[in-house]
């Protein structure tokens, strides 16, 4: 039932969605959402040189504000 919602803006997202998958060797972090909402995510994720644990990358996006919570 959470994949209906988009897990960035908290809205409904019932048709096309997009995933942004975080990774490292320890973990592994899935943000689906409205394609508006995830493209951020991942721009920013692309711009970011340096490799971090999944945790560090949430904070800077929380930080960011490209997304709300860290659940």
């Amino acid at each position: 039932m959470t994949d209906e919602f988009c897990h960035v803006c908290l809205e409904p997202n019932p048709s096309i969605r997009q995933t942004i998958r975080l990774r490292d060797d320890k973990s592994t972090y899935d943000i689906t959402g409205h394609i508006h909402c995830t493209d951020p995510i991942y721009e920013f994720t692309q711009q970011t040189k340096d490799k971090m644990p999944v945790k560090k990358m949430l904070l800077l996006l929380k930080e960011n504000n490209l997304i709300n919570s860290i659940d």
